[in-house]
């Protein structure tokens, strides 16, 4: 790809805003320092809104989230800025092997909230020695099924040095893995995929399915039609084209690392018709046919 359509490509993508949770209450704390660092080298296309209300949301209460019973101000106003981030990333310090429990009570605000599935996410670790926090994280965020991306997941090696947040921007070594950890992030951001997922409380599982047959590249926006030897897709239908994946991807999906494959195409006299169905279907007696 050559500079010109490298530079419409980045024109197409847009801004990007990233929301940064700390989960540290502290003035001072090094955690917020590193997020605020991370908003000091974000680029100009990207946003980083660095969060601050940790402390306001009530604690959680199943009884409060419920359908039909509007969660509180607070919570609905985090969930709103979840919604609005294109990706998370996360710094918390470790208490006693563990997560604070500010960090996890506004994680389990976010469980049954549809606005957090398949969000990319990232780990920040300010202390090499925490990591039994930074393991529980990794894992409370798989199972609440967001998307945690490796390359934005890093230790910092700080190693004890009291900076704050214009000292870890200025520092060579540290600006240089938090610009690393934020482009990782912003990448997997920008090539998110929409599953399929109707908002509601879970995904849809145990329902058979056609494949959608998306009409794009989710990375250049080139036209894929059903029957385009181009497009290449993950297990999860995740949609790129042939250059995009060869050129920037190494054949690997930048959402869930699954191997990129070329799409089956379908019969030739079901071409033409209206665009490709995503609608699930109980049973594989009652499969829905193509209906292009």
């Amino acid at each position: 790809m050559d500079a010109q359509a490298a530079g419409s490509k980045a024109a197409v993508v847009g801004s990007t805003r990233v929301l940064a949770i700390s989960g540290s209450l502290r003035a001072q704390s090094s955690n917020t320092a590193v997020l605020r660092a991370v908003a000091l080298l974000a680029p100009p296309d990207v946003e980083v809104e660095v969060f601050g209300e940790l402390d306001a949301l009530p604690h959680f209460n199943p009884d409060h989230d419920v359908a039909g019973i509007a969660p509180p101000p607070s919570v609905l106003d985090f969930r709103r800025r979840v919604d609005a981030a294109g990706g998370l990333i996360l710094c918390s310090p470790e208490y006693a092997h563990g997560v604070p429990g500010t960090l996890k009570n506004a994680l389990d605000w976010l469980v049954s909230a549809p606005e957090a599935f398949a969000k990319p996410v990232g780990l920040l670790n300010a202390s090499p020695r925490a990591w039994h926090a930074q393991a529980s994280l990794a894992e409370t965020l798989r199972t609440m099924w967001m998307h945690l991306v490796v390359e934005a997941s890093i230790t910092l090696p700080a190693r004890g040095r009291n900076l704050d947040d214009e000292d870890l921007a200025r520092d060579p070594e540290l600006a240089a893995a938090l610009r690393g950890a934020l482009d990782a992030l912003v990448h997997a951001a920008r090539a998110r995929t929409c599953l399929s997922y109707d908002h509601g409380r879970s995904p849809v599982w145990g329902s058979a399915t056609m494949l959608q047959l998306r009409p794009n590249c989710e990375w250049c926006d080139r036209n894929l039609p059903p029957d385009s030897p181009l497009a290449l897709i993950c297990s999860f239908e995740c949609t790129f084209c042939r250059d995009c994946a060869d050129t920037w991807f190494g054949g690997k999906c930048p959402n869930c690392g699954g191997e990129l494959v070329a799409r089956p195409r379908p019969p030739k006299d079901t071409l033409g018709g209206p665009s490709p169905s995503c609608t699930h279907v109980d049973g594989p007696a009652g499969r829905a046919r193509p209906s292009w």
